[in-house]
Parts: C-alpha cells; sequence; structure tokens
C-alpha cells in the first residue's frame, strides 16, 4: 500500500471505502468538516481538507482545496483510515473531533434505493427470456406465465427440467408447445455465446451477488430466481423483503 496523504496535490479523482466524515475543532477554535476513508483509485489511505459542497444525489464532496472525492457504498471503519485521520488531526492541532457521518447518509435511504434496484433488476431478469415464437406454428409466448399456462411437459412426469453436465445449476426447461413441437427456454444457459445470452446470465449472476450480500443462502436464491425466470411461483421477494427487515 502507498504511503497515507491528504488530498493536497492530488492529481487524479479519490474514489473513497469504508468512509467517514468528522467534524473538527482546532486549538485556535476553527471548526471545519473533513471525510477520510481508503482510496482504491490509488490505493492508499487518505483524510481531506476541509470540506466545501457534500453533493448527496452524485455522493460526491469538494474540498476547499478544489480536490475531489466520489464515495463509494456504505460508510465504514478501516485500520489504515483510523490511522491517517489520527495523524490529520495531530498534525492539524485538532482538539475536539464528531463523527457527523450520519447527517449525509441515510440508512433508510439506502433500504430504499437497494429495493429499488433489486426489484428492477427481478423485473427485467424475469422478461429477459420473452417474447419467445414457436418456429414451427409461428405461436408467441409474451411472458414466462404465459409460455408455462399454454404449453404441456413433454412427459406427464417429468417437470421438463434438464441440469447441466457441471450440476452447477438447472438451467433448460423442455415444453410442447400447443402444436407439438417441442420447445427449450435455457434459464441462464452458458451455451447461449450471443450478446444477450451474455447480458442475461449476467444479470442473474448480479441479482444472486446481491440477494447473497443481503444475507440469502446462495443456493436457495438461484434456485428461486430460477422459479421466477420460468414464471412459476417463488419467495424471491419475501426473502428479500425478509432480509431488508433483519438488516434494520
Amino acid at each position: 500500500m502507498k504511503p497515507v496523504k491528504d488530498d493536497c496535490g492530488s492529481y487524479t479523482i479519490p474514489s473513497l471505502r469504508r468512509w467517514r466524515v468528522m467534524e473538527v475543532v482546532t486549538q485556535n477554535g476553527t471548526s471545519s468538516r473533513h471525510v477520510y476513508g481508503h482510496d482504491i483509485t490509488n490505493d492508499t489511505d487518505r483524510a481531506s481538507t476541509s470540506i466545501e459542497e457534500f453533493n448527496r444525489e452524485a455522493m460526491t464532496v469538494t474540498t476547499h482545496s478544489g480536490s475531489i472525492y466520489k464515495l463509494l457504498g456504505v460508510p465504514g471503519r478501516s485500520r489504515g483510515g483510523a490511522k491517517v485521520w489520527k495523524e490529520w488531526c495531530g498534525k492539524h492541532n485538532v482538539v475536539s473531533e464528531n463523527d457527523v457521518t450520519d447527517e449525509y447518509f441515510s440508512v433508510d435511504k439506502l433500504f430504499t434505493q437497494i429495493n429499488e434496484e433489486l426489484y428492477a433488476g427481478l423485473q427485467e431478469l424475469a422478461d429477459s427470456t420473452f417474447p419467445k415464437r414457436c418456429e414451427s406454428c409461428g405461436r408467441e409466448y409474451r411472458n414466462a406465465a404465459e409460455f408455462l399456462a399454454a404449453t404441456r411437459p413433454v412427459h406427464p412426469d417429468s417437470s421438463g427440467l434438464k441440469p447441466h453436465d457441471d450440476g452447477q445449476m438447472i438451467v433448460d426447461l423442455f415444453r410442447n408447445c400447443v402444436c407439438g413441437s417441442t420447445l427449450l427456454e435455457s434459464f441462464g444457459n452458458r451455451r447461449d455465446l450471443g450478446e444477450y445470452g451474455v447480458k442475461r446470465r449476467m444479470r442473474f449472476e448480479d441479482m444472486v451477488g446481491k440477494l447473497v450480500a443481503k444475507g440469502c443462502r446462495e443456493e436457495i436464491i438461484r434456485s428461486e430466481l430460477l422459479k421466477l425466470m420460468r414464471g412459476q411461483p417463488n419467495d424471491v421477494i419475501r426473502l428479500a423483503k425478509r432480509r431488508n427487515a433483519g438488516s434494520r
């Protein structure tokens, strides 16, 4: 890791993780606010000069010296950040300090943003495989619910699901169209190397990652997301809401 530093002489925009906002009073009675955290752009820990503007929408800080900081993720604490902040306070004769991070970052707003992003992603995932058209008769299925309602399993005693050889996840759903032709819908199929298939897999993995980060078990949420994509009853929303409530 590079040496710790303040923002004087910076030429790149630092992007801070595990950041805090502090209010200080120096020996001469001057009061000011500062941000510190780990700068992933330059792999170092930083403490800013006094804050001139805090943009809550963009989550950026502009200091009186003209430097700009981009704040990433939620506030946090790190040993390196605490060390550079302590050194900064000693260097600038700070006699009192107060953590004011909560004034700039609302936990309730965070959960709202997560929910909006999560639900939008789930809807996109659910809609990503449709509309689907039967090449034999031209019948179009507008969404997963219509696809499952109008088609039938290939065999009466079979779910129509086929796992990949590597056992990673169940992805293939075989159904008979109303005309009798067998249709295949590959949910997250890695054999689809086209741009659309790649984007759909990326969205699937993105949603898995978000829900696992919220406390869901990976094997359970993968199964529930696949149900969502097939238009089947699932517990995705209930699990997400439960984890949100448990995290508050």
